[in-house]
């Protein structure tokens, strides 16, 4: 009986510090990547540009051959403007429509890294997510309308 509460305690230790590791992981994505994704307008030449792409997407219905300004544009990879096109027609055409998917690319990365090193290093998991996240790199790719988050 005793060496059953003793596993059971053991159990519901690690859950609750999985529970708290995680949800601090999310936390600080949600901070970096999303807060004030709208602040400022589309900046440089690809911002705006991969944001009309996928504005286009949306407004001629064709999810196959990306266009931009009617000519075919096939410099990057289609998952990028889908992503960006879905938030377009869930949020409508704003700066941060475009813009969350490579904040929400960048969040999955975060967690991805903490359950693949809980996997195969633990004890390592927390750290590896805590400084992938805070990493200068990732927060300006996740907070960019940019195919390379």
């Amino acid at each position: 009986m005793a060496v059953e509460s003793s596993i059971q305690q053991g159990t519901n230790s690690k859950l609750r510090i999985l529970v708290i590791e995680v949800a601090t992981v999310i936390g600080l994505s949600l901070l970096l990547f999303f807060y004030g994704l709208g602040n400022f307008g589309l900046v440089g030449a690809d911002e705006p540009r991969y944001a009309q792409v996928a504005r286009e997407m949306l407004r001629n219905n064709d999810f196959v051959t990306p266009t931009l300004y009617g000519s075919p544009w096939l410099e990057k990879p289609a998952l990028y403007y889908w992503r960006a096109a879905a938030a377009f027609r869930t949020f409508g055409v704003h700066d941060w429509a475009a813009r969350l998917p490579s904040a929400t690319f960048a969040a999955a990365l975060v967690i991805i890294i903490y359950f693949h090193m809980r996997r195969f290093r633990p004890g390592a998991q927390f750290g590896a997510a805590l400084i992938t996240a805070a990493s200068a790199a990732v927060i300006g790719f996740s907070r960019g309308a940019s195919t390379d988050m």
